[in-house]
Protein backbone atom coordinates (compact mmCIF):
# COMPACT_ATOMS: atom_id res chain seq x y z
CA UNK A 1 0.00 0.00 0.00
CA UNK A 2 1.18 3.15 -0.86
CA UNK A 3 -1.14 6.73 -0.17
CA UNK A 4 -0.27 9.89 -1.49
CA UNK A 5 -1.76 13.19 -0.50
CA UNK A 6 -1.50 15.87 -1.91
CA UNK A 7 -2.11 19.40 -0.50
CA UNK A 8 -1.85 17.70 2.73
CA UNK A 9 -2.07 19.87 5.50
CA UNK A 10 -2.30 23.92 5.96
CA UNK A 11 0.44 24.27 8.00
CA UNK A 12 2.92 23.66 5.51
CA UNK A 13 3.10 27.54 4.16
CA UNK A 14 4.14 28.27 7.39
CA UNK A 15 6.73 25.86 8.27
CA UNK A 16 8.33 26.23 4.79
CA UNK A 17 8.38 30.40 5.36
CA UNK A 18 10.02 29.45 8.59
CA UNK A 19 13.16 27.41 7.08
CA UNK A 20 12.94 29.70 4.54
CA UNK A 21 13.67 32.64 6.86
CA UNK A 22 16.07 30.99 9.66
CA UNK A 23 18.59 30.16 6.95
CA UNK A 24 18.37 32.90 4.53
CA UNK A 25 21.08 34.49 5.35
CA UNK A 26 24.48 32.04 4.94
CA UNK A 27 26.38 34.39 6.58
CA UNK A 28 24.71 34.62 10.36
CA UNK A 29 26.34 31.87 12.42
CA UNK A 30 23.76 31.43 15.76
CA UNK A 31 22.61 28.46 17.61
CA UNK A 32 19.52 28.12 15.65
CA UNK A 33 21.16 27.50 12.72
CA UNK A 34 23.32 24.41 14.08
CA UNK A 35 20.59 21.73 14.65
CA UNK A 36 21.64 19.60 11.33
CA UNK A 37 23.44 15.73 11.75
CA UNK A 38 24.88 14.86 9.24
CA UNK A 39 24.20 11.33 8.39
CA UNK A 40 26.60 9.19 6.56
CA UNK A 41 26.84 5.44 6.24
CA UNK A 42 28.74 4.84 3.58
CA UNK A 43 27.23 2.82 0.72
CA UNK A 44 23.51 3.17 2.57
CA UNK A 45 22.83 6.71 3.77
CA UNK A 46 23.51 10.31 3.37
CA UNK A 47 21.85 13.35 4.48
CA UNK A 48 20.98 16.11 6.45
CA UNK A 49 18.72 15.18 9.33
CA UNK A 50 17.43 16.74 12.82
CA UNK A 51 14.36 16.17 14.77
CA UNK A 52 11.49 18.56 13.14
CA UNK A 53 11.24 19.97 17.04
CA UNK A 54 14.36 20.91 17.54
CA UNK A 55 14.13 23.17 14.30
CA UNK A 56 10.66 24.52 14.18
CA UNK A 57 9.02 27.11 16.19
CA UNK A 58 6.64 24.77 18.93
CA UNK A 59 3.56 25.79 18.11
CA UNK A 60 4.03 25.07 14.70
CA UNK A 61 5.42 22.24 14.56
CA UNK A 62 2.70 21.13 17.52
CA UNK A 63 -0.13 22.43 15.27
CA UNK A 64 1.23 20.31 12.26
CA UNK A 65 1.90 16.98 14.58
CA UNK A 66 -1.17 17.13 15.87
CA UNK A 67 -2.94 17.72 13.09
CA UNK A 68 -0.87 14.41 10.78
CA UNK A 69 -2.17 12.44 14.56
CA UNK A 70 -5.77 13.51 13.93
CA UNK A 71 -5.18 12.22 9.95
CA UNK A 72 -3.57 8.86 10.70
CA UNK A 73 -6.30 7.89 13.23
CA UNK A 74 -9.32 9.13 11.38
CA UNK A 75 -7.02 7.50 7.72
CA UNK A 76 -5.46 4.90 9.07
CA UNK A 77 -6.59 3.57 12.22
CA UNK A 78 -3.24 4.53 14.31
CA UNK A 79 -3.25 6.23 17.88
CA UNK A 80 0.17 8.25 17.24
CA UNK A 81 3.15 8.86 15.46
CA UNK A 82 6.46 8.66 16.09
CA UNK A 83 7.88 12.65 16.16
CA UNK A 84 9.20 13.47 12.82
CA UNK A 85 12.15 14.17 11.71
CA UNK A 86 13.50 16.60 9.00
CA UNK A 87 16.12 15.36 6.20
CA UNK A 88 17.52 17.58 4.22
CA UNK A 89 19.05 16.07 1.19
CA UNK A 90 21.95 18.22 -0.91
CA UNK A 91 23.89 17.51 -3.99
CA UNK A 92 25.36 13.98 -3.51
CA UNK A 93 22.19 13.15 -0.70
CA UNK A 94 20.36 9.85 -1.33
CA UNK A 95 19.30 6.86 0.83
CA UNK A 96 19.69 3.11 -0.62
CA UNK A 97 16.94 0.86 -0.43
CA UNK A 98 16.49 0.04 3.37
CA UNK A 99 13.02 -1.82 5.64
CA UNK A 100 11.91 0.68 8.45
CA UNK A 101 10.59 -2.99 10.22
CA UNK A 102 10.67 -1.84 14.16
CA UNK A 103 9.09 2.33 13.54
CA UNK A 104 5.54 0.97 13.52
CA UNK A 105 2.58 -0.43 11.02
CA UNK A 106 3.03 3.03 8.77
CA UNK A 107 6.04 5.08 7.37
CA UNK A 108 5.71 8.08 5.99
CA UNK A 109 7.48 11.44 4.30
CA UNK A 110 6.01 14.72 3.96
CA UNK A 111 7.88 17.39 1.66
CA UNK A 112 8.42 20.75 2.28
CA UNK A 113 10.25 20.72 -1.32
CA UNK A 114 9.58 23.81 -2.78
CA UNK A 115 8.15 23.25 -6.23
CA UNK A 116 6.93 23.70 -9.55
CA UNK A 117 10.70 24.86 -10.47
CA UNK A 118 13.39 21.96 -8.74
CA UNK A 119 16.54 23.44 -9.19
CA UNK A 120 17.74 19.53 -9.07
CA UNK A 121 17.32 16.31 -9.91
CA UNK A 122 16.39 13.30 -7.77
CA UNK A 123 14.88 13.07 -4.32
CA UNK A 124 12.01 10.89 -5.40
CA UNK A 125 11.10 8.66 -2.75
CA UNK A 126 11.56 5.11 -4.12
CA UNK A 127 9.47 1.96 -3.10
CA UNK A 128 9.79 -1.53 -4.59
CA UNK A 129 6.77 -2.57 -6.05
CA UNK A 130 4.68 -5.71 -5.39
CA UNK A 131 5.79 -7.73 -7.78
CA UNK A 132 9.68 -7.74 -6.70
CA UNK A 133 8.35 -8.79 -3.60
CA UNK A 134 7.07 -11.70 -5.11
CA UNK A 135 9.41 -11.89 -7.85
CA UNK A 136 9.48 -15.45 -9.04
CA UNK A 137 5.65 -16.21 -8.95
CA UNK A 138 5.21 -13.00 -10.93
CA UNK A 139 7.87 -12.82 -13.39
CA UNK A 140 8.12 -13.26 -16.62
CA UNK A 141 11.44 -14.87 -18.64
CA UNK A 142 11.25 -12.47 -21.25
CA UNK A 143 9.97 -9.33 -19.95
CA UNK A 144 12.51 -6.50 -19.49
CA UNK A 145 13.10 -5.75 -16.44
CA UNK A 146 14.30 -2.54 -15.40
CA UNK A 147 13.80 0.55 -12.96
CA UNK A 148 10.25 1.61 -14.01
CA UNK A 149 8.77 -1.80 -13.86
CA UNK A 150 10.65 -2.62 -10.15
CA UNK A 151 10.35 1.07 -8.70
CA UNK A 152 7.14 3.68 -7.24
CA UNK A 153 9.00 6.68 -7.99
CA UNK A 154 7.19 9.47 -5.57
CA UNK A 155 8.27 12.78 -6.61
CA UNK A 156 8.77 15.41 -3.93
CA UNK A 157 6.21 17.68 -4.18
CA UNK A 158 5.15 20.66 -1.59
CA UNK A 159 2.44 19.59 0.87
CA UNK A 160 2.75 15.97 -0.64
CA UNK A 161 2.34 13.28 2.14
CA UNK A 162 3.39 10.07 1.19
CA UNK A 163 2.52 6.70 3.36
CA UNK A 164 3.80 3.07 3.10
CA UNK A 165 4.28 -0.03 4.45
CA UNK A 166 7.51 0.37 6.34
CA UNK A 167 8.51 -3.16 5.54
CA UNK A 168 8.43 -2.14 1.55
CA UNK A 169 12.11 -1.88 0.91
CA UNK A 170 12.54 2.13 0.08
CA UNK A 171 14.72 4.90 0.05
CA UNK A 172 15.44 8.19 -1.90
CA UNK A 173 16.93 8.82 -5.08
CA UNK A 174 20.62 10.37 -5.23
CA UNK A 175 19.77 13.87 -5.40
CA UNK A 176 22.28 16.36 -8.18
Amino acid sequence: MILTVDRFSPHARALRAHFDERFADPRRADGGRFVWDYWHVPGQYTQLRTPAWELFPRQRYQAFHQALVWWGRRTLGCHDVSPPWLSAYVDGCGQQLHADVPHGPFAFVFSLTRFPTPHFSGGETILLKDRVLDWWSGSEASAFHEADELLHAVEPRFNRLVVFDPRIPHGVREVR
